[in-house]
């Protein structure tokens, strides 16, 4: 009953604006009519790869727990708040422990329970990940790159669904639009949607029915979160089209050396590049350091700086492996627009906004949008099917990819080439 009267009371009295807004722009019937048979032609067509993006996206917003998901003896607990291992310690402390290792990346751990992580290669082994204290860098323990192969599938399904030359990103990053349309088409073609925030299905609504209703609920709660998938989205399409970022800053030439790194190197060389580093930028906070691959290579480092947040300062420097001297430092707000946005769109997108609990909100809404698609696919489906048709989730799901047409055939085509490529990296 509160519920129910806050409803009426916030959400029905609000829009007197509203109610303006559609007096004076509002849609005659048959324009309305036609962008809805547009959103309802565009979501079942899109659904499914729809349904692939929204699951894809929400496994990884947890891709670090599920990296030690087999491990919870990695997990870390009484942390001393007040220390911090600097990058030569971590790297020190891991090199003892595995002198053969080849490190690829290390990377400060993102969340409080779980380890800093170094990324690399032993001849042994392969590929693995060695986990360290965030506060005293000591070695915790080492796992292999079965759950590090999976979150790679895992994140080339939900970028460019493992197609090749670039073209997947290109359609993975244009569904960005057709998202876009789907929600605006949908809030156009539901008049005063503002009013369905509370509006629940009541009991005796037949099954159809009950799944509209249900379905445009969750859309009107979602459609904040879709609106933001669609416009960071479109960025991404940008960079998939071939417009780059380009930070403002230089860095200087290193010569070639005898080895990836000179003999002798310690993590010392590595702390006084950092302390020259925090001297040109007093707040930086390092997010990854990649090692240099070949006798040409650097340390590449890449973080921002604690004084503006995350998502507005993102920083680069690079460091020469022989002697620790530093190359130059980067600022993306020195670069071009998509320089400058490019942080806080990631940050968006993957929900880092607000640490972990928008991580946790974001899942929340990816879930419920995958809710959303599944009512919408239930309403198609009890539209199209005819009198005295069979029922049932087999019988449904055929109806439903039989109203998929032409399009069926792409998808067939795309899960082809999906099956194709994960037998290759078996």
């Amino acid at each position: 009953m509160f519920l129910a009267g806050c409803g009426g009371g916030f959400f029905g009295r609000i829009p007197a604006a509203f109610k303006r807004w559609e007096k004076r722009f509002g849609m005659a019937k048959a324009l309305r009519t036609l962008v809805f048979r547009l959103h309802r032609f565009v979501g079942r067509m899109a659904i499914l790869l729809f349904a692939l993006s929204f699951c894809t996206g929400v496994l990884l917003l947890f891709a670090p727990e599920i990296e030690q998901i087999d491990r919870p003896d990695f997990w870390v607990s009484g942390l001393d708040p007040e220390r911090h291992a600097t990058l030569g310690q971590t790297y020190d402390a891991v090199m003892s422990a595995y002198p053969d290792l080849h490190i690829e990346v290390i990377a400060p751990s993102v969340r409080p329970w779980l380890g800093d992580k170094t990324l690399g290669w032993l001849p042994d082994r392969g590929r693995v990940t060695v986990w360290t204290r965030p506060d005293t860098g000591a070695v915790i323990g080492i796992s292999g790159d079965g759950t590090i192969r999976l979150l790679e599938a895992l994140a080339a399904l939900h970028t460019d669904l493992m197609l090749p030359r670039g073209w997947g990103r290109l359609l993975v990053t244009a569904m960005s639009l057709v998202l876009l349309f789907s929600v605006i088409s949908g809030l156009m073609s539901y008049r005063r949607f503002w009013k369905g925030f509370l509006r629940r299905p009541s009991a005796e609504m037949n099954p159809r029915m009950r799944a509209g209703v249900w379905h445009r609920l969750v859309a009107v709660w979602v459609a904040p979160f879709l609106l933001v998938m669609g416009l960071t989205g479109g960025v991404f399409l940008l960079h998939a089209a071939g417009f780059q970022a380009r930070s403002g800053g230089g860095f200087e030439p290193v010569a070639a050396r005898d080895a990836v790194v000179p003999a002798g190197f310690t993590g010392a060389v590595l702390d006084r590049a950092m302390a020259e580093l925090r001297q040109q930028v007093p707040g930086f906070r390092l997010k990854v350091a990649g090692f240099p691959g070949d006798a040409e290579g650097v340390f590449d480092l890449s973080g921002y700086d604690a004084r503006s947040g995350s998502a507005f300062s993102e920083i680069g420097a690079r460091i020469d492996p022989s002697g620790g001297r530093l190359l130059g430092v980067s600022s993306a707000a020195r670069g071009n627009f998509l320089a400058r946005i490019d942080a806080l769109v990631y940050a968006l997108h993957f929900g880092e906004w607000g640490g972990f609990a928008s991580i946790l909100l974001w899942g929340v809404f990816g879930l419920s949008s995958l809710v959303l698609l599944f009512m919408g696919a239930r309403v198609y489906v009890a539209r199209s099917r005819a009198p005295g048709a069979r029922t049932g989730p087999v019988a449904a799901s055929l109806a439903y990819l039989r109203g998929l047409s032409v399009f069926g055939l792409g998808y067939l085509a795309l899960a082809a080439l999906i099956a194709r490529e994960i037998l290759r990296r078996l």
